[in-house]
């Protein structure tokens, strides 16, 4: 989305992994439990969206300004055996 956020991008994924080295332990500490519906805002390339799915299961939602993003964040998922988003 070429100038809607002049000077913004998404941080690459060593960023994410120096704050959040276990994305799934965040997803757990937060209250997401199995059978939970989740909207993941802003996913991103995928790196909370994964954790999501794996844990919440099939009601999990991406959702992204850039579709690039959101075809990232469900490769993600569906690479860690995430069901599809």
């Amino acid at each position: 989305m070429i100038g809607i956020f002049p000077s913004t991008s998404m941080p690459d994924r060593d960023w994410w992994t120096v704050l959040w080295p276990d994305p799934v332990s965040v997803v757990r500490v937060i209250g997401i439990r199995t059978g939970m519906s989740v909207l993941d805002l802003c996913c991103g390339n995928g790196y909370f969206t994964a954790p999501l799915a794996q844990i919440a299961g099939t009601r999990v939602y991406a959702l992204d300004l850039d579709p690039a993003m959101i075809k990232q964040a469900q490769a993600e998922a569906e690479m860690q055996g995430a069901v599809r988003l």
